[in-house]
């Protein structure tokens, strides 16, 4: 393999290897900012919530032939709480070198600025 093959051949196993979803780093970096809607209508309730995973669990149960061994949690989330979730699993989940790779990553095929 050339110098250009094995240029080409580092820079895909730092793709192979990060360990991290695109949106994640994007969520952190605040690159990704979704508009809200001018006119909001009311979401889910927690109630509602619970009885769609209830339903859901039922029929996935049922599909697979199999029983729950414990029941499947769910709570409503605002955009800032899921924000704060994702960033608090990124930071534990992953190490400096490997978000300092990603990072180069993403800075590479355009998603980020370089710098």
């Amino acid at each position: 393999m050339g110098a250009e093959g094995a240029k080409t051949h580092s820079i895909m196993n730092n793709f192979a290897l990060l360990p991290v979803p695109l949106f994640a780093v994007a969520l952190v970096a605040g690159s990704v900012q979704t508009p809200e809607p001018e006119d909001p209508k009311p979401g889910m309730t927690q109630a509602e919530l619970d009885r769609l995973i209830a339903e859901i669990s039922e029929d996935v149960a049922d599909l697979r032939e199999l029983d729950w061994k414990f029941p499947v949690k769910a709570s409503l989330a605002n955009r800032e709480t899921v924000r704060k979730y994702l960033y608090e699993r990124l930071v534990v989940m992953t190490t400096p070198e490997e978000l300092a790779r990603f990072e180069f990553a993403v800075q590479l095929i355009g998603l980020l600025p370089a710098g």
